[in-house]
């Protein structure tokens, strides 16, 4: 809309053919998502300028979740660390602490000779 306002700028290109046209169908159909036949200056360096704005943010986007990414494995590897230090501090106490009802034998209560 900018250039029926400030007057248009060059056209780059222009779509030949019936099926093309944007005043027949099929393509009239896309006329409301702005598709026209016929593509200028200003439309094309507006597509390519979204295109690398959004290739930048996509690649900041990754690029932090990576990082994040990389934190949290360096975090589990240090939890997991950790844990198998406790787990072997706490094997070395285990042999005190005996279930009694574990140890107990099943059957009428009478105790095997």
């Amino acid at each position: 809309k900018f250039e029926m306002v400030y007057g248009f700028t060059p056209i780059v290109y222009r779509l030949r053919g019936e099926f093309w046209s944007v005043n027949r169908l099929p393509m009239t159909i896309l006329k409301p998502f702005e598709y026209s036949d016929v593509q200028t200056a200003l439309q094309t360096s507006c597509y390519f300028g979204w295109l690398v704005v959004s290739a930048l943010l996509y690649y900041k986007k990754y690029k932090q979740c990576h990082i994040v990414n990389d934190e949290a494995v360096d975090d589990a590897a240090g939890n997991a660390d950790d844990d198998a230090n406790n787990n072997k501090s706490n094997n070395n106490n285990d042999h005190h602490d005996v279930d009694v009802a574990a140890s107990s034998s099943f059957g009428d209560g009478e105790e095997e000779a």
